[in-house]
């Protein structure tokens, strides 16, 4: 198991610095900041950084696992997941129509509680604050998320 680990963090240190390379053939800063290439210089560093250590991981015996990773979740955790991507699917639709703060509430409410089973209240606070302050965030930078019905 170790050697197909091996190939594949091979295979994602080669797409790590392809995105690096071809960031590195953008702008990286601008006279108003970060420019196109920002962004990507970073991913494709991080990912191969990432690949080398996941690397070295399963190259060192004693700091190898040989037992083999399950791929098909549990019933839970399968439960969970198509949770997850129906809620996202349902994100997508629901975006221009409830605009980003009422729907990244519904999100991350459910999300917290059915997927993370958080309490109720901590679902509440970090849904708002998820929501509302995201979109504030954005609204200070100048960036406009989808409003929903009166204006909300």
């Amino acid at each position: 198991m170790a050697r197909a680990y091996q190939v594949v963090s091979v295979l994602f240190l080669l797409l790590g610095l392809f995105v690096l390379y071809e960031s590195l053939q953008l702008r990286y800063f601008t006279m108003l900041g970060p420019g196109s290439g920002f962004f990507g210089v970073w991913l494709g560093s991080l990912m191969a950084a990432l690949a080398v250590l996941f690397f070295v991981r399963n190259s060192v015996p004693q700091w190898r696992r040989d037992e083999p990773i399950d791929l098909i979740p549990g019933s839970l955790a399968g439960f969970r997941l198509a949770v997850t991507l129906a809620l996202l699917a349902l994100t997508v639709v629901l975006l221009p129509i409830l605009g980003f703060r009422l729907t990244v509430l519904g999100l991350a409410l459910i999300l917290l509680t059915v997927v993370g089973r958080q309490r109720w209240w901590v679902a509440v606070l970090v849904s708002l604050a998820a929501s509302f302050g995201t979109y504030y965030v954005f609204s200070l930078l100048s960036v406009f998320l989808p409003t929903g019905p009166n204006g909300i």
